[in-house]
């Protein structure tokens, strides 16, 4: 996730202007804002720290796109951000994200960032979203 207008990377909270604290919130659970456990926030070869997100939210069922040999689950949860700076309010963006389950596979097939289509799989591709806010 990085600034639009100044390109820094806005989950290193060692950078000024950056945000200090991220908590998901699960929207589908059995009462909304539930925490969500199984992320992390690892940094890569050039330090730039991204989401982590392997599972953790509910996953519901969407008939309408499920078959007998695949099946379409969804996940929608709240990425609560916050500063250190006590005069700005916390942020609140949504992620939906849409997963393909098949007998020998499992993968994520589109993610949506405030309700706006930012990833769809393409075959062999890594999944990588990056957000620019």
């Amino acid at each position: 996730m990085s600034s639009a207008t100044t390109g820094q990377d806005l989950l290193n909270s060692n950078i000024d202007g950056s945000y200090s604290a991220v908590v998901l919130q699960d929207l589908l659970g059995t009462r909304d804002l539930q925490t969500i456990s199984g992320y992390t926030f690892p940094k890569d070869a050039d330090t730039v720290v991204y989401m982590d997100y392997p599972a953790g939210a509910v996953r519901l069922k969407i008939d309408a796109l499920s078959n007998d040999t695949e099946q379409t689950y969804y996940s929608k949860f709240v990425i609560k951000l916050s500063t250190k700076d006590v005069v700005l309010p916390d942020d609140y963006d949504t992620i939906r994200i849409e997963y393909t389950s098949a007998p020998s596979l499992f993968q994520i097939s589109k993610l949506w960032y405030n309700d706006e289509l930012k990833f769809t799989k393409t075959k062999g591709q890594p999944n990588i979203v990056k957000i620019v806010k």
